[in-house]
């Protein structure tokens, strides 16, 4: 979601997986509730559902895989960029409250809406979040480049405490939860619990964005490495199986809470989606625009930004007819209910992108 000046094919690849990924996760019907009627097609839905929790980590990686490979660093220019994030936040936030009020017919007060975008609005505006945990790591991300170019030993120690902090503390929790299910004891255990107490800097924040960010510059800087086939023969293999432990840990959680976990909100942090992220990293590598469904994938990676401010609107205007179609809870419905939601979006803003101001509402600098 960068605007840069020299664009990879493989960047836009990931960016336009992210954003359908994103619209896809917001926007479905899908019969995932496999504890009422306990029906194969719930499983599998769930299953499927699984690879959404890569969605908003994607971007992260992006992020980090773009600026940590900078040739240099502009101050100023990060500030002024940190800046412009912080009035999108507030921006798009007051559109998107206004937008939807219209549409469900509820009426917002002035209060309401400045409420409304100080906490994030939930079901409204939550989706929103994104741009305040990137604000986070922008805010660290100068030192973080500097040693990243000059001390790379220091880089992977704090990489290591990052991801020992926050995917290392949610697979103790993962792993406490199979215990508690498969012995029946332990009951009481926190399925989020920060085992690192006041030793870990990253409670009470989205600290698994750093991880991703971290991992995205790590990862981009060894690519030529990381290109080889029996690189992708291993992301072949894992991207499957990293699926199926989520969704078996899902089924776990789920039935020991008795109601459906959210395999997508709460997977981000777990090591599988991490290892799912990695692994699309690696496949993506080989992807070069050609022909029609190049320039596509092109034009959804380079509007993303615009497109995943857009689609909460256009989605939810769009939702009371996506009610009414017949098998509207089967995969391949959804897919295409989201493909409309996405391209509608990007229509929209290549549309607005054409008025001088109204652009910036739509770009990073």
């Amino acid at each position: 979601m960068n605007e840069i000046k020299k664009r990879y094919d493989f960047i836009d690849l990931l960016k336009a997986i992210a954003i359908f990924f994103v619209v896809m996760f917001h926007f479905n019907y899908l019969q995932i509730d496999f504890l009422i009627g306990n029906d194969n097609i719930s499983y599998i839905n769930y299953f499927i559902k699984s690879i959404l929790c890569t969605c908003v980590p994607l971007f992260f990686f992006v992020n980090g895989a773009l600026l940590l490979n900078k040739s240099s660093l502009d101050l100023k220019n990060h500030i002024f960029k940190m800046g412009n994030i912080i009035i999108l936040t507030v921006v798009w936030g007051i559109i998107t409250l206004l937008a939807l009020s219209i549409i469900r017919n509820e009426k917002l007060s002035f209060l309401e809406v400045i409420k409304g975008v100080y906490y994030l609005k939930d079901g409204w505006i939550n989706h929103i979040w994104f741009l305040e945990a990137l604000i986070c790591i922008y805010i660290f991300f100068p030192l973080i480049f500097h040693v990243f170019k000059n001390n790379v030993n220091s880089f992977y120690f704090f990489f290591a405490c990052v991801m020992l902090l926050t995917f290392g503390n949610s697979f103790i929790s993962n792993c406490a939860t199979v215990i508690s299910f498969l012995s029946q004891k332990m009951l009481d255990s926190q399925l989020t619990q920060n085992h690192f107490k006041e030793f870990n800097p990253f409670r009470g924040m989205h600290g698994y964005s750093i991880g991703y960010f971290l991992l995205g510059g790590l990862l981009f800087y060894h690519k030529d490495f990381i290109n080889r086939k029996k690189y992708r023969l291993i992301a072949i293999i894992t991207i499957p199986l990293s699926m199926l432990l989520l969704f078996l840990y899902g089924v776990i959680v789920s039935k020991k809470q008795n109601q459906i976990w959210n395999i997508v909100w709460y997977g981000y942090d777990t090591i599988f989606a991490l290892i799912l992220v990695a692994a699309i990293f690696v496949l993506s590598l080989k992807y070069q625009h050609k022909g029609i469904f190049g320039k596509g994938i092109h034009l959804i990676g380079e509007n993303s930004l615009g497109i995943y401010f857009l689609h909460i609107i256009i989605g939810d205007f769009l939702k009371p007819f996506y009610s009414e179609i017949e098998f509207n809870q089967t995969i391949v419905v959804n897919i295409i209910f989201a493909s409309i939601i996405l391209l509608s979006s990007l229509f929209i803003v290549l549309l607005f992108k054409k008025i001088p101001i109204v652009k910036h509402l739509f770009i990073i600098n």
